[in-house]
């Protein structure tokens, strides 16, 4: 009897260790879905909201209330036929889908297309069966907005510079091979732009009374980390002679 006492007992305190973990994680949870910085929900096997943070409500457009038993078509129909195959996927797989880029609008902005950095988890029960899906949403609008104008300025700043009678070009300081090189140089000189990323290619060229002050000049000035510029003579594809005036700038990145 004493026996059949100890191990209810021992059994009652596993049965309070354990109600006492969901708790806490409970706890931890609600937390996370009050104060994260992201969208956080839990959709079920029908599509149907569980759960939802106040960020995700927000972006939207909808109350939490309105959200929770309603499913993905009535709350946010203008994404709902994007998303859903991504919930299937993840219910009949069982397998996670990171990182997938989302766009459309939001009752919040039903006139402005946003982009949303989206994440899908499984939570299966204790036979592998997955009963909901935890999704993370990231707003990535003005990010992507940002980087769309940093490639136009880009863009811009190249079409002018290649735009000009320079030349811009960069090579490396050590074996002294293009890099990059401008398209003006082949109306300036005449030869393939292919041909001056070879080796040597640029000191074979130079007029061969220059060629040593050149290549030594360009050496010891590079040595010394200095910017610089000097004039020397190169001999063109139609054996004309052009002089060219270099303008050397020292980059160590």
């Amino acid at each position: 009897m004493d026996r059949v006492l100890e191990r209810s007992a021992v059994e009652a305190s596993g049965k309070e260790t354990w109600k006492e973990l969901v708790r806490e994680q409970l706890a931890q949870l609600e937390l996370l879905y009050r104060t994260a910085l992201i969208g956080l929900c839990l959709i079920d096997r029908n599509l149907r909201y569980i759960r939802i943070n106040e960020m995700l409500a927000s972006i939207n457009g909808k109350p939490v209330e309105d959200h929770i038993g309603r499913s993905i078509y009535e709350v946010i129909p203008e994404v709902a036929s994007k998303v859903e195959s991504i919930y299937r996927r993840v219910i009949e797989t069982g397998e996670p889908m990171l990182n997938l880029e989302v766009r459309g609008s939001t009752p919040a902005k039903p006139k402005e297309e946003r982009c949303w950095l989206v994440s899908y988890y499984p939570l299966k029960d204790d036979y592998g069966t997955v009963q909901a899906v935890s999704t993370v949403v990231q707003d990535i609008t003005d990010l992507q907005y940002a980087r769309l104008a940093l490639r136009h300025s880009g863009e811009r700043l190249q079409a002018l510079v290649e735009g000009t009678r320079a030349v811009p070009w960069e090579a490396n300081a050590k074996t002294w091979q293009f890099t990059y090189l401008g398209p003006q140089i082949v109306e300036l000189l005449g030869y393939p732009i292919d041909q001056w990323f070879e080796k040597n290619f640029w000191a074979d060229h130079i007029h061969p009374e220059d060629r040593e002050f050149a290549v030594n000049y360009c050496m010891q000035s590079s040595a010394s980390l200095k910017d610089y510029e000097f004039e020397y003579r190169m001999i063109a594809s139609d054996r004309s002679i052009v002089w060219i005036h270099d303008i050397k700038n020292k980059s160590t990145s």
